[in-house]
């Protein structure tokens, strides 16, 4: 009885999510303080839906093909290189579908939006930055600071002056390589697709009008970040499976819970934006954090704390990670001071050395940034949140109109399916947590939760919160140690197929329906 709850919980939020987009009178935000706008389009509306189903149908086959592949296999044939290969088709997959979903919807939304989003400051701002400065990068870090402080009007509280330095040094990394090698220039040029091309072409026009150079090397690089981006959503899931096996699920299951990933709403719709991108090392830094406590592996922990600080020398949001981070690890630390009884200090002592190297992982970095590059980066942290804070003062939002609205657009970014699946398997663990890591998902949960009551993102949470979206994911339901007795959809592979369906048409429908950056504006 449970199940078919569960099972019809999820049909119906997904048919009033569908509804929703579809309805030009429901507001997708708070109406007279922020909403997404709607595509307007319906050139092959209708054949871009059934398209994308049927791919969806057909990658759900694959993946469940896979699954069954490694579920069927003795341990020598779940080796790592097999494990690597299946992984890598999974990946190449959910490439795939990203593609084909948005190059199904038409100019200037869909796929041949890349070079628009990444190229304009209205939406981004950070190839800008990279592109049309020519200060050296020691230069560049000794006066971000000051940069940021000089910074006027919209500039101060959107993008630039609410980031860290991060962003604009990864443009400017992916144009130093198209410099360097014309011949990846012209490989990358010739991946590139129509939609994409007469993008380009555009905003070539439009740049030679203002007086300002737009190069076919400009438009290489775009399409390259754009590539680059997409790869880094790909490369969520092996780590979504591989902490998926740290929750207590089989290979199998790992494997077919973390393939929704490629599902989820808000990554299709705001593609190839950076939020999309910090989805992989908050994922990577997870997956380090808990091999090196688990192997008690001091390289383990310093390269996690290293990507710890990456992911906050590119965003604010990183905090809320590391915040996470540390609650799953009490936890871990309190089921196994449970089960291991008189004997717990002998578990926990021991990963001292480990824990010293993730902090090391962290502050090393930092300190070098001090004291060879003359930047304080907590200085610039600082400043970044005040400007943030200012965003508040020009737009006045309602927080208790948010409150609710964030939690309808939390769902609707990854997809009611994985929403309502994960809220279930979060309370069931935190009820009877079976396995050490069982609070990896639950933890994430508890700190989003603190965020959402904070009242700091009253607006965009469907895009801002990308990075935070795996923390769902990790509470899906696990087939072996975690809630298998308890929770009904645990183990059941009509839930998965389920969930799959549902998800991909969430997805569709999102991204065919949201106008994620205001083009529809402007």
């Amino acid at each position: 009885m449970r199940l078919v709850i569960i099972l019809t919980a999820m049909v119906l939020a997904t048919a009033v999510m569908v509804i929703w987009l579809l309805s030009p009178m429901l507001p997708l935000g708070v109406p007279g303080e922020w909403g997404w706008p709607a595509l307007t389009w319906t050139d092959a509306h209708p054949f871009a839906w059934i398209s994308n189903l049927l791919l969806a149908g057909v990658i759900m086959g694959v993946v469940a093909f896979l699954a069954r592949f490694l579920s069927s296999g003795s341990e020598q044939a779940s080796s790592w290189r097999r494990r690597g290969t299946i992984s890598a088709i999974v990946g190449l997959l959910a490439a795939g579908w990203w593609i084909q979903l948005l190059g199904s919807v038409p100019p200037p939304f869909g796929l041949s939006r890349s070079p628009f989003v990444l190229f304009y400051p209205r939406m981004t701002g950070y190839y800008t930055a990279a592109r049309y400065t020519t200060e050296g990068t020691t230069t560049f870090l000794r006066g971000y600071e000051r940069m940021l402080r000089d910074l006027k009007g919209t500039e101060r509280y959107l993008h630039i002056g609410t980031h860290p330095p991060g962003l604009i040094l990864l443009n400017r990394g992916f144009l130093g390589l198209t410099a360097a090698s014309p011949a990846i220039v012209s490989a990358i040029q010739a991946t590139m697709p129509e939609l994409v091309r007469d993008a380009n072409q555009t905003i070539s026009e439009e740049s030679l009008a203002s007086g300002r150079e737009f190069t076919p090397r400009d438009a290489a690089t775009l399409w390259l970040i754009t590539l680059a981006t997409i790869a880094a959503a790909a490369a969520c899931i092996p780590l979504l499976a591989g902490l998926l096996q740290a929750v207590g699920h089989s290979e199998a299951a790992a494997l077919r819970w973390s393939a929704l990933w490629m599902f989820a709403p808000a990554v299709a719709v705001f593609l190839p934006k950076d939020d999309v991108l910090f989805a992989l090392p908050v994922l990577l830094a997870a997956w380090l954090w808990v091999k090196g406590l688990d192997r008690d592996s001091r390289v383990l922990e310093f390269l996690a704390g290293v990507v710890c600080f990456l992911g906050l020398f590119c965003s604010l949001a990183f905090g809320p990670v590391m915040l996470w981070l540390v609650l799953a690890t009490l936890a871990a630390w309190w089921h196994e001071s449970r089960t291991a009884g008189p004997n717990a200090a002998k578990t926990v002592k021991p990963r001292a050395g480990a824990l010293a190297a993730g902090l090391a992982g962290f502050l090393v970095p930092l300190g070098v940034l001090l004291v060879a590059f003359e930047t304080n980066l907590a200085t610039i942290w600082r400043v970044n949140f005040e400007h943030h804070a200012e965003f508040y003062q020009h737009n006045p939002r309602s927080y208790s109109k948010w409150l609710f609205a964030n939690v309808g657009e939390l769902m609707f970014a990854a997809g009611p399916a994985v929403f309502l699946l994960a809220i279930v398997s979060a309370v069931l663990r935190w009820r009877a947590p079976r396995s050490k890591w069982s609070m990896l998902g639950p933890a994430g949960l508890i700190v989003l939760a603190g965020l959402w009551l904070s009242g700091k993102n009253m607006g965009e949470a469907a895009r801002l919160w990308i990075l935070f979206l795996p923390w769902l994911f990790l509470c899906l339901p696990a087939r072996k140690t975690d809630d298998a007795g308890d929770n009904p959809a645990a183990g059941s592979s009509l839930v998965w197929w389920m969930a799959a369906g549902l998800e991909a048409i969430a997805c569709i429908a999102a991204a065919t329906q949201i106008d994620g950056f205001g083009f529809s504006q402007l």
